[in-house]
């Protein structure tokens, strides 16, 4: 892995699509990301480092995004692993890196020390909803968010962030709500809960940040988001929804799979300390 590797330009972004697509579930967001490039504003790009290599057998794609402090890897058996070492220690110092289950397994074969070295690790489910679960609309006050609501929204996703371990991740929400890519649902007045929607990689859309506030658990909003933006995804883009949970969040893959999704895919979230690669 070399400096050399990060030069990406539109080309690679298409390359990389293309290799991750059917390797990986994990990171299926980053496929549609990748194919999304050339449309990106410059401004979205510039907190990120991207890294791509076909090799045969060792082939690996990489983002990291310095906004939240968190590597993305899918990576080949043959692949190099101690040569991340070197860019974790001296440029992206990560707070997170976030892999599928066959690149954990790899990595840790070939060179333990660095995921062994992390202060929490924690397994993902990753669960898409077929086309052909279809399903009638839910009930439940499931609209498209409002641009006057992006404070309340990022109170929600404080909350959040705070019941899941995570520095505030501080989403653009005027941005998202403008590209009308956030959902709510309401309740007694205020607003309950979200879920943001995603670009489509023509076969699914992932779908980020599902969340009810605690006072209104049980009230089944969340299988109202759950569905909501399915069927939403479904008629928009002909993909399906696709959603990563803590495998340790029995409530909310249980939610899931009762508003008709079926696990595809599993990883690992490893999490450092501020003093690891120092």
């Amino acid at each position: 892995m070399s400096e050399a590797g990060f030069s990406f330009d539109s080309q690679s972004a298409a390359d990389a699509a293309d290799f991750l697509d059917g390797r990986s579930m994990v990171l299926r967001w980053l496929v549609a990301f990748l194919r999304h490039f050339d449309k990106l504003p410059e401004e979205s790009l510039s907190s990120w480092r991207f890294y791509w290599r076909g090799d045969p057998g060792a082939g690996c794609a990489l983002a990291h995004s310095f906004r939240n402090g968190t590597t993305y890897l899918f990576a080949e058996a043959g692949f190099d692993f101690e040569s991340l070492r070197r860019f974790f220690c001296e440029d992206f110092l990560p707070e997170r890196i976030i892999v599928d289950r066959t690149t954990a397994e790899s990595w840790r074969e070939a060179a333990p020390g660095m995921l062994d070295a992390a202060g929490r690790s924690l397994e993902l489910r990753v669960l898409a909803r077929p086309l052909e679960a279809g399903g009638g609309k839910v009930a439940g006050p499931f609209r498209m968010a409002r641009g006057d609501e992006a404070g309340a929204l990022r109170q929600l996703e404080a909350m959040h962030c705070r019941e899941i371990g995570l520095e505030e991740i501080h989403s653009d929400f005027d941005s998202l709500i403008e590209a009308g890519l956030v959902y709510v649902v309401e309740e007694g007045g205020g607003l309950a809960g979200y879920v943001c929607s995603n670009l489509s990689d023509g076969k699914y859309v992932h779908v980020s940040g599902l969340y009810i506030a605690p006072a209104y658990r049980g009230s089944r909003l969340g299988a109202v988001l759950a569905t909501e933006i399915a069927r939403r995804i479904a008629q928009e883009h002909g993909a399906e929804a696709l959603v990563d949970v803590y495998s340790d969040n029995t409530p909310a893959i249980r939610t899931y799979v009762e508003s008709g999704y079926v696990i595809v895919g599993e990883g690992l979230e490893t999490r450092y300390h501020s003093d690891m690669w120092r």
